[in-house]
C-alpha cells in the first residue's frame, strides 16, 4: 500500500531542472518541467559578460557575475530551483590512463587519491577528479581521468546558490552534450564522435567512444571584425586543418589506428558558423551533421538554438524516468 501511494504520489509530482554553462562570453541556461514522463521547455537564456568578467574560465568579479545571475533568476522566476552546471573546458583536465592489473573501483580512487599530483600530473595545484572505468581485465584497467581546480568549482559553486539557485552537481561540458544526443536518439551512442562547439571565440573540440568523452580541446578563433575577407578565410582554413591534425592524432594515437571518427557534429552560435562548415566538409571526408541554428528536439516537442544543448544535456541529469 505504501509503494502504491508512493508511486501514485510521484507520478503527479513534476520538478523544474535547470543546465547552466559558463564561458568567458556569457552564462547560459535551459529550464525545463517534468512531469511523470513527460518533459516540457520553460526557458533558455543568455546573459552576455562585460569584458574580463570571467577570464580563462575563472571568474574574476564574483560580484558582477552575481548580479547578472541573479537578475535571471528574478526574472525567470526560477528561485530555489537545482542546478546542474559544467565547468569550463579551460579548468578541465581529461587523459586516458593504463593502471596495473585489474583494479576495483575502490583501488582505482585510492590510487587516485594518493598519485594525483604526484605521479599523476595535471595542471591544477589544488585537484578535484572524477574517472570512468573503460576497460578492466587481468593485466590492466584502463579509465578515463578527469581533473579540475578544486577552488575555482567552490567558486563556480557559490556563485549559483548565491544567487538564488541550488548547485546539486558539477558536470563538464562534453558530458552535457553526449546526454543529449543519447536522449535524442534513445540509445547509447555506437560510434566514435566528434562535436565541435563553436562560439564567438573559440572552438570546443570533444571525441567520444560510444558517448564516453576520450579527448577535448579548445582552439582560439581570430575575430571576424579585424580581419578582411582573405584573412578571415584563411583563419577558417587553419582552423579546419587543425581538426584534421586532431581526428589524425585520435585514430593513431589514442586509438593505435584501430578506430576512427565516423561522425561530426557542429553546433554554437559563431556569427559565420556556416562558412566553417563548409570549409571543414571539403578538408575532411567525414559527414559533418546537425549543423543547423535551430534544433527540433523531439523529447521536448519543441525547438531551441544549438548552443544550448550542452545546457539542456545537463538539466537532463536530473530527470527522472
Amino acid at each position: 500500500m505504501v509503494g502504491m501511494l508512493h508511486r501514485l504520489t510521484t507520478l503527479f509530482q513534476s520538478q523544474v531542472v535547470i543546465g547552466l554553462v559558463f564561458s568567458d562570453e556569457s552564462i547560459r541556461l535551459v529550464v525545463m518541467k517534468q512531469k511523470s514522463s513527460k518533459l516540457s521547455l520553460l526557458h533558455y537564456h543568455n546573459m552576455s559578460l562585460d569584458h574580463g568578467l570571467i577570464e580563462g574560465g575563472k571568474i574574476t568579479d564574483l560580484s558582477a557575475c552575481k548580479l547578472k545571475l541573479k537578475e535571471a533568476v528574478r526574472s525567470l522566476k526560477i528561485r530555489g530551483k537545482k542546478v546542474v552546471f559544467a565547468v569550463p573546458d579551460e579548468l578541465v583536465s581529461l587523459r586516458v590512463m593504463t593502471l596495473p592489473g585489474q583494479m576495483t573501483d575502490g583501488d582505482i580512487q585510492n590510487y587516485l587519491y594518493i598519485e594525483v599530483g604526484h605521479k599523476v600530473q595535471v595542471p591544477f595545484e589544488n585537484p578535484v577528479f572524477d574517472f570512468h572505468v573503460l576497460n578492466r581485465d587481468p593485466v590492466q584497467t584502463k579509465v578515463i581521468l578527469i581533473a579540475s581546480d578544486k577552488d575555482s568549482v567552490e567558486i563556480y559553486r557559490t556563485l549559483i546558490n548565491d544567487s538564488g539557485l541550488k548547485a546539486i552537481s558539477a558536470e563538464i561540458n562534453a558530458i552535457g552534450f553526449t546526454r543529449y544526443a543519447q536522449w535524442m536518439t534513445k540509445r547509447k551512442d555506437p560510434i566514435h564522435r566528434m562535436a565541435i562547439q563553436l562560439e564567438k571565440k573559440s572552438a570546443s573540440i570533444y571525441i567520444y567512444d560510444q558517448g564516453i568523452p576520450l579527448f577535448m580541446r579548445q582552439i582560439p578563433l581570430e575575430s571576424g571584425s579585424d580581419l578582411d575577407s582573405t584573412g578571415e578565410d584563411l583563419a577558417i582554413f587553419n582552423v579546419a586543418t587543425e581538426i584534421d591534425r586532431i581526428l589524425n592524432f585520435y585514430q593513431f594515437t589514442i586509438q593505435e589506428g584501430a578506430e576512427h571518427v565516423s561522425q561530426i557534429d557542429v553546433f554554437g552560435n559563431h556569427p559565420n558558423r556556416k562558412a566553417y562548415v563548409d570549409v571543414l566538409k571539403s578538408v575532411i571526408q567525414i559527414p559533418v551533421t546537425n549543423d543547423k541554428d535551430q534544433v527540433d528536439v523531439e523529447f521536448l516537442n519543441s525547438s531551441l538554438p544549438s548552443h544550448y544543448l550542452i545546457p539542456l544535456g545537463l538539466a537532463l541529469k536530473q530527470v527522472q524516468l
